[in-house]
């Protein structure tokens, strides 16, 4: 079915690198004080049910991760700067474990930063 624009075609190497691994409380406690000391926050978002990301207002990145440890949020998205180019990582617990993926957002994906008090 045309759309009478043209079609692109995305295929696995327009896609960016997804990398994802599992964070221990040490690994965790690392995590968040990189994110402090080389990172410029963009966003930060909390998944409040199996299939929506909370709309409310946003946390600052110390509310949420509070959020998610505590278990009244299932997931936290993270969004910053680190060395001229844009991540997102994305925390879920699973089971007993927190579980990271991280992409590099493509070239133009950008975004301003906002204050987040930490």
């Amino acid at each position: 079915m045309s759309t009478g624009q043209d079609d692109q075609r995305i295929t696995t190497d327009d896609l960016p690198i997804l990398h994802g691994g599992t964070l221990d409380d040490a690994a965790l406690g690392a995590y968040r004080r990189d994110l402090d000391a080389c990172a410029q926050i963009l966003d930060v978002r909390l998944k409040s049910a199996a299939r929506t990301m909370s709309t409310s207002e946003t946390p600052s990145l110390d509310e949420a991760l509070e959020s998610f440890m505590s278990g009244a949020a299932l997931g936290v998205q993270i969004r910053y700067r680190h060395e001229h180019a844009i991540w997102l990582d994305t925390l879920t617990r699973v089971g007993s474990e927190v579980r990271i993926a991280r992409i590099q957002m493509p070239h133009g994906a950008g975004g301003s930063a906002r204050g987040v008090s930490t």
